[in-house]
């Protein structure tokens, strides 16, 4: 009652009620903070202990006492705070607002106090009215300072700072997972009471093999990241040795048991699939809580990276490029017909195995080549569509695309005729009669194939098949052996040997795609080599027999054949190196560009070569090529010659000198033929000429020191002439509108094989990666270390499991 009529007298007297209200709050703080100050104390000194996860190591009963300590400490703590407390009136607010603004004689009080004696005398009156007045001036000068703790007397050696740094500390180093730290700081493990063993949990986390990740270990907290992103089938593995009951693990709101495999060991393995949360728990504490992300595999994408294409002999290229999250498993062509009919025998589809993509299972492409032309579909509509396969087993299909099957193209008329027949039966199977008709009729008529008895039987044998033996699969029997004998007709023995070249290159590549052995690979090697040896062999005496177009254009048969066949020989001999040291995928890329320089050399060598125009512009490449590399060797020596002391007498350069001036008359040579072919010669040529000139000048003198600067213009002049003829042969067959015949579309000359003319398919022109020397000897090196580990029983188990899936992959 006392404290309403004071406070009405302040609102009376027109005293600040708000800095007043403040100054009580502050009051407040000062005598509640002191007193809370123990308190305080050892709830910081709990959450340090927390934070750095040290309770949950020490044993139970410690744990649980150093607990029991703490809650002692923070109850004594707040007792003792509501006890010393005492809340401050508003008698004292004014006394605080007037110490802190530095006011005498208390002007708050006086100004709400009012006269008890000598109201009645008029001077008493008129000085107490004064003494108000001079009061409530000096309340235009109030200020109140900020609140004051005291801790400094009740904290003189800093305790208060010491825990504030330590908790700053704790709790960067708990950082996410400091809710997990101080609930298990709150869970004493009491299981080791009584003869138990407190808990302790291990977790494993191991990635599908085909991922390709390590396997991860989790402790007792995990790693600090807001979600541990795994594959989807990933298998945790987690065992609990000591505490009491039986753990369960949690995948999300997903509840498992551990089973008990020893007296007080639990293990569990499960696969994760779905769930946002990994834990475990023991009767009721949980010993582990990790955030998780389950990651879908995805399945892969396929397509072609351009259309399907058909080579000079007829071969199906497939070019695709494909990708998924963890790695392609294997890729295949599907093909059907377009009419949706079946084949012989309900035969619905064609698959193509393809090649694994490059340079990565998980990103990449590859091509492959396909001779389908003996498949009864060749020459009608079909779709194609690829289908790639990642390791789980999903399928990525691609566009859907209509093309026509390559189909050979037979010139003898009776081969033809009979290929017609076999067509026939593929368009319509049960008009067998009217096949046997036909073939006997081409039969009759032997003069047409040179009377070959074996043609002969072959086609009676074919049409006596067709008519007395109707099983479905009689029609493919018979198609077949028409494709043999209209091979026979067409090209003898050539056409089979071809055959079996491609059978046996498709072997080795599938060889290297799957899982064969070192033994299978070496054998598939030596097949394809015999095999390439009798048809390059074959091939060449063909090319001899037919050499009179050759001739009128003035070329020998050795110089028709495009290639060398120790080139060839080379190219396999690095494959089968690679093939041996683990280089899989180097040796695919090397035996897919021998397949396609094989596929086209029977081509280049039946068209001569190539035609004038592109031989012509060839020859002239492959001459300026010689001429810049025998500058080249010509300046190095000119430059080893001046960094040595003349002999007595001066350097004998005469022979450099009359080697410099052939060099210039043979580049006045391709400067005249390539003026005669496009018109106009380009002008780093003509200073590469004038260079040349002042070198054989400084030779001729016995000065080799001042003939190296010409002769290095000259063989920059030399690669940039290169050059200006690759652009300006582009040009000129664009205007003649060969359509780039020639030149393909980079500018550079076109092979008549396919092959970059700069590396004639054996120098690195960086569209096949093929390891260096001593990339090879180190991959030897790390396969032999492997294979050590792998043979030692004494290392970890893990370990080599590790290796085991690592070796296939090497």
């Amino acid at each position: 009652m006392k404290q309403r009529s004071q406070r009405q007298r302040d609102r009376a007297a027109g005293l600040p009620a708000g800095r007043l209200t403040i100054a009580r709050w502050a009051l407040r703080w000062e005598s509640l903070w002191p007193a809370l100050w123990p308190a305080v104390l050892a709830l910081g000194a709990f959450l340090v202990a927390a934070l750095s996860d040290l309770l949950p190591v020490l044993p139970g009963w410690l744990h649980a006492a150093l607990l029991a300590g703490f809650a002692a400490a923070l109850a004594f703590g707040a007792w003792k705070a509501h006890a010393d407390y005492r809340a401050p009136d508003a008698l004292a607010a004014r006394r605080r607002l007037e110490q802190d603004s530095g006011l005498a004689h208390r002007p708050l009080t006086a100004v709400s106090d009012t006269l008890t004696g000598g109201r009645t005398a008029p001077e008493t009156a008129a000085l107490w009215r004064a003494h108000q007045e001079s009061a409530r001036h000096q309340l235009k000068h109030l200020r109140l300072r900020l609140p004051r703790a005291g801790l400094a007397a009740r904290d003189p050696v800093a305790l208060r700072a010491l825990v504030v740094l330590l908790l700053v500390i704790t709790g960067i180093g708990a950082g996410g997972q400091a809710p997990q730290r101080v609930l298990r700081a709150l869970q004493p493990d009491l299981s080791g009471l009584g003869g138990g063993a407190p808990a302790r949990l291990d977790v494993w986390i191991t990635p599908p093999a085909y991922t390709g990740m390590a396997p991860a270990f989790l402790g007792a907290e995990g790693p600090k990241v807001e979600a541990l992103s795994v594959p989807s089938g990933s298998l945790v593995m987690a065992q609990v040795n000591g505490g009491r009951g039986v753990p369960s693990l949690f995948v999300g709101s997903a509840e498992s048991p551990f089973l008990e495999i020893d007296p007080g060991t639990f293990r569990i393995e499960s696969k994760l699939e779905e769930g946002d949360s990994l834990a475990v728990k023991q009767s009721g504490r949980e010993l582990g809580r990790w955030p998780l992300q389950v990651l879908a595999d995805l399945a892969p994408v396929v397509s072609f990276s351009r259309p399907p294409t058909e080579t000079h002999q007829s071969v199906l290229r497939l070019d695709y490029g494909a990708r998924d999250d963890y790695g392609i498993a294997g890729v295949k062509a599907v093909i059907r017909r377009l009419d949706g009919a079946s084949g012989p025998a309900g035969m619905e589809k064609i698959e193509l195995a393809l090649p694994p993509p490059h340079p990565s299972p998980k990103h990449g492409g590859a091509a492959s080549f396909h001779d389908l032309t003996s498949h009864p579909w060749a020459g009608i509509p079909v779709e194609i569509v690829l289908e790639a396969r990642d390791s789980p087993g999903q399928i990525g299909r691609g566009e859907v695309l209509a093309i026509i099957m390559p189909e050979r193209d037979f010139r003898h008329p009776v081969a033809l005729a009979v290929i017609e027949q076999r067509r026939h039966l593929t368009l319509l199977p049960n008009d067998r009669l009217a096949v046997m008709r036909a073939l006997n009729r081409i039969a009759g008529n032997p003069a047409a194939y040179d009377d070959d008895v074996v043609v002969a039987l072959a086609l009676h044998i074919a049409g006596r098949r067709l008519v007395n033996d109707p099983r479905p699969e009689t029609v493919a029997d018979v198609q077949s052996l028409l494709w043999d004998t209209a091979l026979r007709i067409e090209e003898g023995e050539l056409a089979i040997l071809a055959q079996r070249l491609r059978d046996a290159q498709q072997a080795l590549q599938n060889a290297l795609n799957g899982d064969a052995g070192d033994e299978e690979i070496d054998r598939l090697m030596d097949q394809l080599q015999q095999l390439m040896n009798q048809y390059l062999e074959a091939l060449l005496q063909e090319a001899e027999r037919n050499a009179a177009e050759a001739r009128e254009q003035g070329l020998t048969p050795n110089e028709v054949m495009p290639v060398e066949r120790q080139d060839l020989q080379r190219m396999l001999d690095r494959a089968r190196e690679l093939a041996e040291v683990g280089a899989r995928e180097a040796a695919r890329d090397l035996l897919a560009r021998l397949q396609e320089l094989l596929e086209n050399l029977r081509a280049a060598l039946e068209d001569g070569g190539g035609d004038q125009a592109s031989q012509q512009a060839m020859q002239m490449m492959r001459d300026l090529d010689s001429l810049t590399e025998r500058q080249q060797q010509l300046l190095e020596r000119s430059f080893r010659q001046s960094q040595q002391m003349p002999p007595e007498g001066g350097f004998d350069t005469q022979s450099d000198a009359t080697q410099q001036e052939m060099l210039r008359r043979e580049l006045g040579d391709i400067m005249r033929r390539f003026g005669e072919i496009t018109g106009d010669i380009p002008a780093p040529l003509g200073r590469g000429e004038r260079a040349m000139r002042d070198a054989v000048g400084a030779l001729e003198e016995g000065e080799p020191a001042a003939a190296v600067d010409p002769q290095s213009r000259a063989l920059n002049e030399l690669r940039q002439g290169a050059q200006a003829m690759l652009e300006k042969l582009l040009q000129q067959m664009g205007e003649n509108g060969q359509d780039g015949a020639g030149i393909d579309r980079y500018g550079r000359l076109d092979d008549p094989l396919g092959r970059d003319e700069r590396g004639m398919g054996l120098m690195d022109t960086g569209d096949v990666r093929i390891p260096e020397e001593a990339d090879v000897q180190r991959a030897r090196q790390i396969l032999d270390e492997l294979r050590r580990r792998m043979g030692e029983p004494d290392r970890p188990r893990s370990e080599r499991d590790y290796i085991e899936r690592l070796l296939p992959r090497f």
